[in-house]
């Protein structure tokens, strides 16, 4: 359906994207004096998170061909969109998913930080790179069994980038499915 040229064109856009996410992370993660002394000291939490919820919002839109649920009763939601995409191609849990995007992402957006979205989950922690296995986890933080849900904004990166690029990933399918590449225009039409 597209042609070489428009695929390898897409291809550079998405990599912008991953690019965009991983440079804004290293600005969020690191002392802002080092940077540009004018910026001051401190790290940056919130906007980093909030971009990576962003690109997932993005790339599950992409994928389904649309941004806005609308009136269509074939389109779902933007949680369960955003939520079906990080399973199938960041191979997250589907409840913990569903979780984290609450809290990371509609949270964060309509209240200015995320909140818990109760379910048992009374914390939320956001950091740079997570232990291994502790990323898009909901973990206990003491004995009371109180529950937290873990972001690891690095993790997420990394792992967006191979749901993206990775042998499995989306790309790869994108390449040979036309209705993925339908969706992508589709998707277009409805941001410009």
């Amino acid at each position: 359906m597209l042609t070489q040229k428009q695929l390898e064109e897409i291809k550079i856009k998405f990599k912008e994207k991953i690019i965009s996410l991983e440079r804004d992370s290293y600005r969020s993660f690191t002392e802002k004096i080092e940077i540009d002394p004018s910026l001051g000291s401190g790290k940056s939490f919130f906007p980093i998170t909030l971009y990576c919820m962003c690109q997932l919002d993005y790339f599950s839109g992409i994928y389904f061909g649309y941004l806005k649920k609308g009136n269509d009763k074939v389109r779902i939601d933007q949680t369960t969109r955003m939520v079906e995409f990080a399973c199938k191609y960041l191979k997250y849990d589907s409840h913990v998913s569903r979780i984290a995007i609450d809290i990371f992402r509609h949270k964060l957006v309509h209240l200015g930080e995320p909140h818990t979205s109760g379910k048992g989950i009374s914390r939320w922690e956001i950091a740079n790179d997570c232990a291994i296995g502790d990323h898009w986890t909901i973990q206990s933080y003491n004995l009371r069994g109180n529950k937290k849900v873990i972001f690891g904004v690095n993790d997420f990166i990394r792992n967006l980038k191979n749901a993206i690029f990775g042998g499995d990933g989306y790309y790869k399918d994108f390449l040979s499915n036309n209705i993925l590449q339908q969706n992508y225009l589709n998707f277009l039409k409805e941001v410009s």
